[in-house]
């Protein structure tokens, strides 16, 4: 590698860093500025966030599974695969213990966090499964037009209420997630904005890392089109990339997803209150 070559790889990744510091930023502002500065006065709620982003940057840096995966919708499932997904289920249940205890002005705690993975877990992972099925089926031929790719969004919109959703309906898995479905055929718009947005924020970082460094897009592309119930730690730590770029990326990733994640509980909460009171 020669000093030009170093210096112009040194000149993208730091385009790359601050152009994803600022997109992050914007994208949790403008998907919903009150779960931005909750999540900001409220650390405890990323916790779940950076115990995805811990778990695959390890196994990244020392040579584990997720150095190597591809594309977890897409090609032949193997038992890493499946592990992760299971792995981001559980801390999506973690997760929904955390702001369950928030909204009733409770700690935020290994108590609160343990106790959504107890009650949650089993709903988190037969949704995320769910997902995972209906990307795997229709994937290729949605990939063929942008419009059919944008259908892909409709699952995600029908499973994004279940962090509000599940606390109502503990260890019933089929039961929280055909409410959670019901909910989104009423008001199809509740969860649509942090939705598009964590969509949105996917797309650009896939551009920008195959723009300036030449990361390759086609398989990373696919995440976009589930763009909610994960913290989207595991394509950025599998793909290749500048080192320090890495854990920067997947932090922003983790950042985004758990203030639209916190947008959804708390428009899914407002939408429910609204129906009810329209009832009375």
């Amino acid at each position: 590698m020669t000093v030009l070559d170093y210096d112009a790889t040194t000149q993208s990744t730091l385009v790359v860093g601050f152009a994803t510091v600022v997109t992050a930023g914007l994208t949790a502002a403008l998907a919903d500025a009150r779960a931005f500065g909750r999540v900001l006065s409220s650390s405890g709620i990323l916790v779940p966030a950076a115990m995805s982003v811990g778990v695959f940057l390890t196994l990244r840096a020392f040579g584990g599974p997720a150095s190597a995966i591809g594309t977890v919708f897409t090609d032949d499932v193997r038992p890493i695969e499946i592990g992760a997904l299971v792995f981001q289920a559980i801390l999506l249940a973690g997760l929904t213990g955390l702001l369950e205890a928030r909204h009733r002005r409770q700690p935020l705690d290994g108590l609160t966090f343990s106790r959504g993975v107890i009650d949650h877990s089993l709903t988190f992972v037969l949704a995320v499964a769910i997902l995972a099925v209906i990307h795997r089926i229709a994937v290729e031929p949605a990939e063929r037009a942008w419009g059919l790719g944008m259908l892909l969004l409709v699952p995600s919109l029908m499973m994004a209420p279940l962090l509000a959703i599940a606390t109502r309906y503990p260890r019933q898995p089929i039961t929280a997630i055909r409410e959670a479905a019901q909910l989104s055929l009423r008001a199809p718009g509740t969860c649509a904005r942090p939705v598009v947005a964590m969509g949105t924020f996917l797309v650009v970082e896939s551009v920008l890392l195959n723009r300036y460094l030449g990361v390759r897009s086609d398989e990373f592309i696919d995440y976009v089109h589930n763009p909610i119930l994960s913290f989207h730690s595991l394509p950025f730590a599998a793909f290749r990339m500048p080192e320090l770029l890495i854990p920067l990326v997947t932090i922003a990733s983790g950042f985004v997803s758990t203030v639209c994640l916190t947008s959804c509980r708390e428009r899914t909460e407002l939408q429910i209150g609204f129906e009810r009171s329209s009832v009375r």
